[in-house]
């Protein structure tokens, strides 16, 4: 009797470590229904990528303010542009808050993503370049032409290299690397600011003013009987920047913005700046 006893007994402690094991081995192979939940936000976007994007639970996005069409202040402060709307529609994807914070340059926009106090930031692509930090594909592509004064014997961009021909340009403009290098017979005369550039052409001091289109345009009634020259000689792009060692939120971004070029999104932000010289990139009028 006592020997069955003895037998019962082990079987009954067999079973329960039997039992007993099944949960265990279920968290070390991280099969627990809790750890599945926790490994995506509610909206599909997983745990990796948020922890690079928004690891304060916000998305900080510096924003530079110089083009303007990327950001722009009005009356009240507030910032308004097609970066300003990229990064709220990146926002709503992650299912964050969005913060935009506006820099004075790109390099102020960059230095603030490496110092960790914004995630990333939407700023033209050569100033990433000289970065440790990765970028997207443009959203926005920006044209650059040449205004003149309206007896000027130049017709297109073309015309313009040319000896002789002097071509005022804003020094700390990202256009203007572009012609120190490209300009071979033209004097390229780098300026301080836009007013300083149209007085100058107005003055007959130069032949050319080299900026955006849009700003340009703007500006067309500032010298009389001004036009501007056919074609484009520079297209500036702007990108999303991430640092480089967030391999998986790097993916995320482009193929965020895949969609949202694709979708028709980019090109409405466009539409609200009501003006030209600004395009989309794989547009046909990008040239």
């Amino acid at each position: 009797m006592a020997e069955l006893e003895e037998a019962l007994m082990r079987k009954g402690l067999a079973a329960f470590w039997m039992v007993a094991a099944v949960p265990l081995l279920a968290m070390a192979c991280g099969g627990s229904g809790s750890t599945a939940q926790t490994s995506a936000s509610p909206n599909g976007v997983s745990a990796a990528v948020l922890a690079d994007l928004v690891p304060t639970g916000k998305l900080r996005v510096a924003l530079t303010e110089l083009p303007a069409a990327v950001a722009k202040a009005d009356a009240t402060g507030g910032l308004h542009g097609v970066g300003v709307d990229f990064g709220k529609a990146l926002a709503a994807r992650l299912g964050v808050p969005f913060t935009p914070l506006g820099f004075a340059s790109s390099g102020a926009a960059l230095a603030a993503v490496s110092e960790g106090t914004a995630d990333i930031a939407i700023v033209p692509s050569p100033a990433v370049q000289q970065t440790s930090m990765t970028a997207t594909t443009p959203i926005l592509l920006i044209q650059h032409t040449y205004m003149v004064r309206g007896d000027s014997q130049l017709q297109s961009v073309q015309d313009v290299d040319r000896t002789g021909i002097k071509v005022a340009s804003v020094m700390s403009d990202g256009h203007t690397p572009f012609l120190v290098s490209h300009l071979m017979h033209a004097q390229l005369v780098q300026v301080a600011s836009n007013q300083t550039g149209l007085d100058d052409l107005r003055a007959g001091q130069v032949d050319a003013f080299a900026s955006g289109r849009f700003v340009l345009t703007g500006a067309l009634n500032q010298v009389s009987g001004a036009r501007l020259l056919t074609g484009n000689f520079f297209i500036g792009q702007i990108a999303v920047a991430a640092p480089s060692r967030h391999v998986d939120a790097s993916t995320f971004l482009q193929n965020f913005v895949n969609q949202q070029v694709s979708s028709g999104a980019i090109q409405t932000s466009i539409n609200a700046l009501g003006g030209p010289g600004f395009t989309v990139p794989g547009s046909a009028t990008n040239g």
